[in-house]
Parts: C-alpha cells; sequence; structure tokens
C-alpha cells in the first residue's frame, strides 16, 4: 500500500494533501528520507501564437516590423 511507502505520513495524511501539494519518497546510499513540496503551478495561459509573439518581442526587445521569416 502507498501508506506503508510514505511512513510516517499515513494514509490520510496523503488523501489530504492540498492542491499543488505533493510527498516525495526519495532514497540516498540507503537512507530514504519523505518530504512534502509544491508542484509548480500551471503558467496562464497566453492566448493565440501571434499574441505570444508580440509578447515575447516586448519582453525581449524586439521590433517585429525587423523581423522577417526567411
Amino acid at each position: 500500500m502507498l501508506a506503508d511507502a510514505f511512513a510516517p505520513l499515513t494514509e490520510r495524511d496523503l488523501f489530504n494533501l492540498p492542491r499543488f501539494r505533493m510527498a516525495i519518497r526519495t532514497e540516498l546510499d540507503g537512507e530514504t528520507r519523505i518530504l512534502a513540496t509544491d508542484v509548480p503551478r500551471e503558467p496562464p495561459r497566453l492566448g493565440s501564437s501571434a499574441a505570444v509573439r508580440r509578447r515575447s518581442d516586448e519582453r525581449d526587445g524586439h521590433d517585429p516590423r525587423e523581423m522577417r521569416d526567411g
């Protein structure tokens, strides 16, 4: 069972982890550690590809009129 692999966390602890939180089991040189960490949230949607290119150009200081596809 999962709870056995994540002791001292219980099954209840695992099921009640808040949104964007996860438990990790690591093992290094025979030593096992259980950690809880935040999961990165999904970035906001940027919209159309044209909007993404425009925002990228604005961020990077490019003038889109100077950029031409080859």
